[in-house]
């Protein structure tokens, strides 16, 4: 069945266009009338998921499933070339979370999955909405807080929140399906790479979606160019509606 992308937005990387999603930053969870499904809790650790790689493909059933027997902790990356695809390596296959709504949202919805960053390694985050999918990019941050005690003494451990805020329409009355998958932007597959979940949530937000908007964020990289230093800056760029890659944006 062909999907279809979702509007997520775009990342300037200095002055280099690429396909992204920005809307990434720590938020508190979601109150409880507004919860439509949530998996694990927001503590900056794992431990509530089940360990080791499951032997098929991950469906979690909200309202059957066990969160400490049916969702793992850790899930591989795979290239991009193979993403979306079931494949035969079931950790790494898309991870299927199902759940029944009695109506379709009226209002936006925002899904917010929080990450642990446990390998040297930053994989994308591959959604899918009832066929409908794109890719949140992360933006690691150290993380002191020793939520994962076997990464004490790992200088790199960290933490991503993707956060993705969608039309109400992309959900329906009835059966809806959201797949995960951990994805590897790379041109060959690379040993270790990884994501660990925290948790995964979907709420019903109070308005509509938010308009487009955008965040500067400095580097610590320079180049000369015309015979001056410039500083390199990331952009990150959010609309509620499509972008497609090679688009202008002022």
């Amino acid at each position: 069945m062909e999907t279809k992308p979702f509007a997520v937005g775009v990342m300037l990387l200095g002055c280099a266009l690429l396909a992204g999603h920005s809307a990434l930053a720590d938020q508190t969870a979601g109150s409880a009338s507004s919860v439509i499904f949530r998996l694990g809790k927001f503590d900056r650790s794992s431990f509530e998921f089940a360990s080791g790689s499951p032997k098929q493909p991950v469906t979690f059933v909200v309202g059957r499933s066990n969160p400490a027997r049916d969702w793992y902790a850790t899930q591989p990356a795979v290239l991009e070339s193979a993403s979306g695809k079931a494949g035969t390596d079931a950790a790494s296959a898309p991870r299927a979370i199902q759940f029944s709504l009695d109506h379709g949202p009226r209002s936006a919805v925002r899904l917010r999955v929080s990450l642990m960053i446990e390998s040297s390694s930053v994989p994308a985050l591959r959604v899918d909405i009832n066929g409908r999918h794109g890719l949140l990019y992360l933006h690691p941050r150290l993380d002191y807080n020793n939520g994962e005690q076997g990464d004490s003494f790992y200088a790199a451990y960290s933490h991503a929140d993707a956060i993705l805020d969608f039309p109400g329409r992309y959900l329906k009355k009835g059966a809806n399906t959201i797949t995960l998958q951990a994805v590897e932007q790379a041109g060959q597959a690379i040993p270790g790479a990884s994501l660990s979940y925290d948790a995964v949530e979907l709420d019903r937000m109070a308005g509509p979606l938010n308009a487009s908007s955008a965040r500067i964020e400095p580097t610590i990289f320079f180049r000369r160019q015309n015979g001056s230093t410039q500083e390199e800056v990331d952009v990150f760029i959010t609309s509620a509606t499509p972008l497609k890659p090679g688009a202008a944006v002022d």
